[in-house]
């Protein structure tokens, strides 16, 4: 059986696929899409190269796509996919994947679609102004003149893959709870016997999060200021929202192997899961064989006690450089908490790749910090996805067959 995690270029967002199964009954967990472009470069090639694998001439099975949060840089790829899927169905031509079950908590259900519609009115209003058509997306001139634009354009696109998925007839997070929302508590299992958990987001959050959009609607007059509820949006839902999966497969020995999937939540969420799950030993650590970094290594949601209470053998970094991330800091932080121990760090885009658009990406003391480490630490191992290549890919049981 093979139990591993991929993750692909996905400029600076997040694209994973988990794979787990036999070469005799393959599974295939999709986990975001990335950003714009990310789709046909990286994630339809690596698609059709599976498909071309399992399913010559017909569909290849994805046995659930998720979304982790509504996020531009999580979701435009999947947005990509259905589009094309929706495309291939209303030509009745056959479609060259499968989707078996899709999680995805949209902004409507989160605060109620009654709530929502001021934010879909207020992302309209901003497309407006752009002048776009139908589907296309907001220009970088809106996104810098209105910090919080491209988290207005992310909720109509969370919209829209409901409305895809219902056109798919995708099933659409059948919890067995019947909750319209994955929740803290959630679990599937695969029929390879992976077992999917889901550590967050909490009802509590959620509820929280209501109420702060009520308590918003009213002291902003109905969200007539399109730049505050874009602020309000990008501080709550996404920090709150972030489907994180706790993805745990046996080995022989009957020992899990463990797979931490973060989205972008936040280190404080993460450790406050965690801790109501009663997943932290008696010395308050939990460790995973595998740990995703959440929002593409920034140091603004993680903190030096995030990495000395979570600790892991991988851990995967997926960012570009965009936005300054993946950080220094980020880093530092993993460096100083891992001390000598043995471990591994995975990047999406080599040190050499990264750039940020705005300003020069520090890649000299990046390189310097690593090279350091290394030094210092014979047992640290670092990779990177290598030029020309799309993926790089993380075996916890048997050597996934490319």
């Amino acid at each position: 059986m093979f139990f591993t995690l991929e993750a692909l270029r996905a400029r600076h967002g997040d694209c994973l696929m988990l794979h787990a199964g036999t070469p005799d009954r393959p599974e295939l967990v999709l986990i975001d899409g990335g950003w714009f472009k990310v789709y046909r470069t990286f994630l339809e090639p690596r698609l059709e190269e599976l498909r071309a694998r399992r399913a010559p001439g017909g569909e290849l099975e994805i046995d659930l796509l998720m979304v982790s949060h509504i996020d531009e840089d999580h979701i435009q790829g999947v947005l990509d996919l259905t589009k094309e899927l929706r495309k291939k169905k209303e030509r009745g031509e056959a479609r060259p994947w499968m989707i078996r079950e899709m999680w995805h908590n949209s902004f409507d259900d989160i605060v109620e679609e009654d709530r929502a519609e001021d934010v879909a009115a207020t992302a309209e209003l901003e497309v407006g102004v752009a002048g776009l058509g139908e589907g296309e997306t907001v220009p970088r001139e809106i996104l810098d003149r209105h910090q919080g634009a491209i988290v207005l354009a992310s909720v109509k696109q969370g919209r829209q893959l409901r409305l895809d998925a219902e056109f798919l007839t995708i099933p659409l997070n059948p919890t067995d709870s019947g909750n319209p929302l994955v929740l803290e508590g959630e679990e599937r299992e695969l029929d390879s016997g992976v077992v999917l958990r889901v550590l967050g987001p909490s009802e509590e959050q959620v509820e929280e999060l209501r109420k702060e959009w009520d308590e918003f609607l009213v002291d902003a007059g109905l969200a007539q200021d399109p730049v505050k509820v874009a602020e309000f949006v990008d501080k709550s839902v996404f920090n709150l929202s972030s489907i994180v999966v706790l993805a745990e497969a046996k080995d022989d020995d009957g020992k899990l192997r463990r797979m931490l999937l973060t989205g972008d939540a936040r280190g404080d969420f993460l450790r406050d899961a965690i801790e109501r799950a009663g997943l932290f030993d008696d010395d308050g650590r939990f460790h995973v064989d595998v740990f995703k970094i959440p929002h593409h290594g920034s140091h603004h949601n993680v903190e030096l006690e995030t990495f000395r209470r979570i600790t892991a053998d991988h851990y995967v970094v997926s960012g570009d450089g965009n936005y300054g991330n993946p950080e220094l800091d980020t880093f530092r932080m993993i460096l100083e908490a891992r001390g000598n121990a043995p471990y591994h760090l995975h990047l999406t885009y080599p040190v050499d790749e990264l750039e940020d658009p705005k300003k020069p990406f520090p890649k000299d003391e990046l390189r310097e910090l690593l090279d350091d480490a290394q030094a210092a630490n014979p047992d640290l191992r670092i990779h990177a996805i290598p030029a020309g290549e799309r993926s790089l890919k993380i075996d916890l049981l048997d050597r996934f067959p490319d």
